[in-house]
């Protein structure tokens, strides 16, 4: 993957702790490591590296705690299917002894080729790239509908919430916010936006998950969105990975949660974007406007970014906080809300 490096959020003591994993593990490939590995930038969850070897670049993974053995083969499984339905993959390196996952030093890694392409920036999506992107979306659901795993864990990605749970941690947060002796600008502005979705979810505004349960699921990318595409230099998509958050979902719900996720709602690419992905699936109206209704409660139950920040003190996840007052206005919206249902009707339903 050509992408941006940078030297990586783990500390010094974890890195060396990485670099040694490294070394460990690539003999296992036959390999030996040329360089010092360079982190991988905008790694939100897991620790990513390009590290020169004795043939060639190779993207590695040092995987998050909470991944197993288990559940990196069921993303591969799901890769696999896919790739056999003609989207285009990254599918890892196999070891000499035909591994995909490597312990070492308590740590779990893989290895994978390093693509030559590029992916987009956030916010920042052209028309003809979200006719891509929607295009590559439609067809990566219509090749997973069939897709069955006993491993896949339904409705993650937002797609499941619990209301008292949102409240208790959005107050948690504020507290915390609160006992600061000088809170930073950042701060001020987060404690505004957890105050109002705290108006939202107490003043009647809160849908229990039960009322989208008539929306049809299937098996999900559950993670699509722009940086998760690879490109080449002709514009042309090389692959969809990290397919780590791979679930159960409505369709309509992955659409809206990759369009708005990706920063396309509201810009000129949405509707381009919707094209795209109506050329492969159709949606009838009433499932565009619950669609567009529970991610509207999905955002509003979020508290993802706030928890990692606030309570397990990833800084990483910082970067979105500048997004949620505007995005919460406007979805926050009846009218709006409205709006963006008849324009995926209009797209989707034919």
């Amino acid at each position: 993957m050509t992408i941006d490096v940078t030297a990586g959020a783990a500390g010094p003591g974890a890195r060396a702790a990485h670099r040694s994993a490294i070394d460990d593990i690539l003999p296992r490939y036959g390999l030996a490591r040329v360089a010092e590995p360079v982190a991988v930038a905008d790694s939100i969850l897991n620790d990513n590296y390009r590290v020169e070897t004795t043939a060639g670049p190779r993207f590695v993974r040092v995987h998050k705690p909470s991944r197993t053995r288990e559940t990196v083969a069921g993303e591969v499984r799901m890769m696999e299917h896919a790739a056999a339905r003609g989207i285009p993959v990254c599918l890892p390196v196999r070891a000499n002894d035909g591994a995909i996952v490597h312990g070492s030093g308590g740590l779990l890694l893989s290895v994978w080729p390093w693509l030559d392409g590029r992916t987009l920036s956030r916010g920042a999506v052209t028309p003809p790239e979200a006719a891509a992107l929607g295009d590559m979306h439609g067809r990566l659901d219509t090749a997973l509908a069939d897709f069955q795993d006993p491993t896949l864990r339904p409705g993650r990605g937002g797609a499941n919430w619990d209301t008292e749970a949102s409240i208790a941690m959005l107050s948690r947060v504020d507290d915390l916010i609160r006992y600061y002796a000088a809170v930073p600008e950042m701060q001020v502005r987060v404690q505004e936006t957890i105050r109002f979705r705290l108006r939202f979810l107490e003043g009647g505004e809160a849908r229990p998950r039960a009322d989208f349960a008539s929306l049809p699921v299937q098996a999900s990318h559950g993670d699509y969105h722009e940086r998760n595409v690879m490109f080449a230099a002709d514009g042309s998509i090389l692959a969809v990975v990290d397919w780590e958050g791979r679930t159960v979902v409505p369709r309509v719900f992955g659409l809206m949660r990759a369009v708005d996720f990706g920063g396309v709602l509201g810009t000129p690419s949405l509707e381009p974007y919707l094209e795209g992905y109506g050329k492969q699936v159709r949606l009838a109206p009433e499932v565009c406007r619950l669609g567009v209704e529970m991610w509207w409660q999905s955002v509003l139950h979020d508290t993802w970014a706030l928890r990692l920040r606030f309570i397990d003190g990833d800084h990483r996840v910082e970067r979105f906080f500048g997004e949620d007052p505007e995005r919460l206005a406007t979805l926050s919206e009846p009218g709006f809300r409205d709006a963006l249902a008849g324009t995926l009707a209009r797209h989707l339903s034919g």
